[in-house]
């Protein structure tokens, strides 16, 4: 039962079982503007790069899928 509880909780992404909450955060970055505004932030975009090229022994071998990851460039990254 635990689990089943634990599961509930990390419903859309988000640590909420409250289906309001869950269509407001879907809502929210599914507008272009948010993900450009994620894309532009270039102190974010580039940590985040750079942590996966510092690590790339993490990566070597793996293989990148994307699957709803918003604009995709971490999986760029990755991959």
């Amino acid at each position: 039962m635990e689990k089943e509880e634990e599961a509930k909780t990390r419903t859309g992404g988000i640590h909420t079982n409250d289906a309001g909450s869950v269509q407001q955060y879907f809502k929210f970055y599914s507008k272009l503007q948010n993900q450009q505004n994620m894309l532009m932030d270039e102190i974010r975009t580039s940590l985040y790069r750079r942590a996966i090229i510092e690590n790339r022994i993490d990566f070597e071998g793996k293989v990148v899928m994307d699957v709803g990851a918003g604009s995709g460039i971490l999986s760029l990254f990755a991959a």
